[in-house]
């Protein structure tokens, strides 16, 4: 018997364990950022964006191994994220739009978003593997490196939108995600935005040290991830019951 659209949601997916494996994953892949990128590299908070050449350099390295050890880490943990978004883009197309062009900008937003901080991290190491660098040349690597990751906001900004899209608009009898969790990608998405204005200021909220530029959008953003690694997870549990 063919699948109606409206019937896709309760068709439990065949890939179940690995689904439920892309949301653990992506959980471990948090925590190695978190150890890496806050504990060894001692990131947070950033470093301000009106300090002065000296200073930046020697931020970076009074903790030069910590630089390093914790850019290996977090570039572990920005890629143990990556199976989240796949399975994320499986489980729209099993929404009653089947849109792959949402899932498929999704995934692409997805990709981006991780391509971005991993390349931001390469410039942290580099920043460390000659130490006898001018510290003009630091802070140069180092404003190159705290603007991308901060700024480049719409990539992630409009994965979480295609998502709350999606969510929001599946019609199916019974949804693969709660609509609360639309509303949610809906405000994650609107919340990450701030960030673009870092390159405009070097003191106060929407610099990239700032509330609104940094803290709210990154503290959103692990959290969403780990709500939807939690959903993704909940997801497969839920098809291998049905199986």
């Amino acid at each position: 018997m063919s699948t109606t659209p409206q019937d896709t949601a309760a068709c439990p997916s065949t890939h179940a364990p690995a689904d439920a494996m892309a949301g653990w994953v992506c959980l471990l892949g948090i925590i190695c950022f978190g150890i890496g990128f806050w504990l060894l590299m001692g990131f947070v908070p950033p470093p301000s964006p009106a300090s002065d050449a000296p200073d930046v350099a020697s931020r970076y390295l009074d903790n030069t191994m910590g630089v390093r050890l914790g850019t290996v880490l977090a570039l572990l943990g920005a890629t143990l994220i990556l199976p989240l978004f796949a399975a994320m883009s499986a489980a729209m197309l099993r929404m009653s739009t089947r849109s792959y062009t949402l899932a498929l900008t999704q995934l692409a937003c997805g990709v981006i978003a991780l391509a971005l901080p991993i390349i931001v991290l390469m410039l942290y190491a580099t920043l460390v593997f000659r130490p006898e660098r001018s510290a003009e040349d630091i802070l140069l690597l180092s404003d190159f490196a705290w603007l991308m990751l901060v700024a480049v906001a719409p990539p992630p900004a409009l994965q979480a939108l295609t998502i709350g899209l999606a969510v929001l608009t599946d019609k199916s009898q019974r949804p693969v995600f709660p609509r609360w969790f639309g509303f949610f990608c809906i405000w994650v998405g609107i919340l990450f935005l701030p960030g673009m204005f870092a390159i405009l200021f070097k003191t106060g909220p929407f610099a990239w040290d700032g509330l609104l530029a940094f803290w709210l959008p990154f503290g959103v953003f692990f959290g969403w991830l780990g709500t939807t690694a939690w959903l993704i997870i909940s997801l497969a549990g839920s098809d291998r019951a049905a199986a």
